[in-house]
């Protein structure tokens, strides 16, 4: 397991940035993006920094489920996030309306 993917899946999972876990974990936003890129390593206690923020212990960070999201879902889930909020009400009702074309219930 690369340590970068988990601490990407876990924040994208969080629904955090990578803003936004840096400010919750105490370190900087370029330091969350040398650990998820794998350029760094992380001290063990920017780790346990990280898990905090992450609402996470060690032995579920390092524990074998795999919480990364496919390739395509995670680009989904970016290109969603950089929407406006009204957007991404547009985004939900067309996907609602697809679901229904193709007889799948809205959800509620």
């Amino acid at each position: 397991m690369k340590i970068g993917k988990r601490i990407q899946a876990l924040r994208i999972r969080k629904n955090m940035s990578g803003n936004q876990l840096a400010k919750t974990a105490g370190i900087s936003q370029s330091t969350v993006c040398q650990l998820e890129m794998d350029a760094k390593s992380p001290t063990v206690h920017t780790l346990e920094k990280l898990c905090y923020a992450l609402d996470v212990s060690l032995v579920e960070f390092f524990s074998d489920s795999d919480t990364s999201l496919p390739q395509r879902h995670d680009e989904l889930y970016r290109a969603i996030v950089a929407l406006t909020p009204r957007q991404q009400g547009t985004l939900i009702r067309v996907v609602g309306h697809i679901n229904e074309k193709r007889g799948r219930p809205k959800e509620s």
